[in-house]
């Protein structure tokens, strides 16, 4: 009699799932046949060997064997289901519906009742009916392939969504678009796709597409070396990144504190403080940095935080907001042969 702590049990069970995975069935045949013999009365012994009579096409001992097995557990959806695969594959549509009557009623919202539903309504003839239970299937576990490919056999249109997947797919395509559109600035020449990171490259500087975020980027303003600004033309600059975000309809600004000192390097760092202490403790000296900030102030900060952080954009949208990260650099940015692809 098997014991529940007996190890060999179990191993030789889920070794079972992996000759069935690979298709093995000259070793799941073995290694069945070992069960059976150790343990004839062992319900899941019985319930494998369904599986594998099923991946092996016989499906007449497969069937049998998930009846006995229902008769010892009536409620199991597992077996429920394989049994009325079998029954979907050889288009009984009698034994299909009668097995998917014996589904509990809790389940009858899963994902495996619904798309096995809708392919019995298919095989009755009914498009309506399954189209309901297919769309069910895809609103309610999005993403599902099994649903959205007999959607696409079926209606030969693309399957329904929810309306987190079009926000979402809204949201991806206005940003794509932001970028497009208003990225212009920098002249970009070359795009670089690094580790999922996207970098672009121009006249006039970089912007850097984070991987974790992709709704934040960090846009980095490089004066030519050769050219050297100076502290007159290196605030125009600025000015002109200031006011080219500032012209976007969805910023809102009370404040804009140009104060700033024009380092022997060349660059300089942006960073956004929410409240006048901030810019009050760096002019007593109390906040040290290696780079003299512009202050902005918006009249929204979702942010509690009087930090400094880099400088970042809010734009409103109508559902949720979008940070947009903007750093001028401090140090160069080399990119090294091989490292960017």
């Amino acid at each position: 009699m098997k014991k529940v702590d007996d190890y060999l049990y179990w191993l030789r069970l889920e070794l079972l799932e992996v000759h069935l995975d690979f298709n093995s069935l000259s070793g799941a045949d073995s290694l069945i046949q070992n069960l059976q013999s150790e343990y004839p009365l062992d319900p899941l012994v019985l319930y494998y060997s369904a599986l594998v009579d099923r991946h092996a096409l016989r499906y007449r001992q497969a069937i049998d064997k998930l009846h006995r097995y229902l008769r010892l557990r009536p409620r199991d959806e597992q077996a429920l289901e394989q049994l009325a695969r079998i029954y979907l594959h050889q288009q009984d549509v009698h034994q299909l519906a009668t097995t998917l009557n014996h589904f509990p009623e809790k389940a009858h919202h899963s994902r495996v009742y619904l798309i096995l539903r809708a392919q019995l309504e298919i095989l009755r003839g009914d498009l309506n009916q399954a189209r309901n239970y297919l769309k069910t299937a895809l609103l309610n576990y999005p993403g599902n392939l099994e649903a959205e490919r007999l959607w696409q056999l079926l209606f030969l249109e693309p399957p329904p969504r929810t309306t987190e997947q079009v926000l979402s797919e809204l949201e991806r395509q206005a940003y794509r678009d932001w970028i497009d559109q208003h990225l212009q600035f920098i002249g970009v020449k070359e795009k670089y796709h690094y580790q999922g990171h996207r970098l672009l490259c121009g006249a006039e500087g970089f912007a850097y597409i984070h991987q974790n975020d992709p709704h934040t980027f960090t846009l980095i303003q490089e004066p030519y070396e050769k050219t050297r600004l100076t502290p007159t033309e290196a605030r125009q600059r600025l000015k002109t990144i200031q006011d080219y975000f500032f012209q976007l309809n969805h910023l809102t600004y009370r404040d804009v504190f140009l104060t700033m000192e024009y380092e022997n390097s060349g660059y300089f760092l942006l960073h956004l403080y929410e409240t006048d202490s901030t810019y009050e403790r760096y002019r007593e000296g109390q906040f040290q940095g290696d780079s003299l900030p512009v202050f902005l102030k918006f009249r929204r900060i979702p942010r509690q935080s009087a930090a400094p952080m880099e400088l970042d954009l809010l734009l409103r949208q109508d559902k949720g907001f979008i940070w947009i990260s903007v750093r001028v650099a401090t140090e160069k940015i080399h990119i090294l042969p091989g490292d960017w692809q």
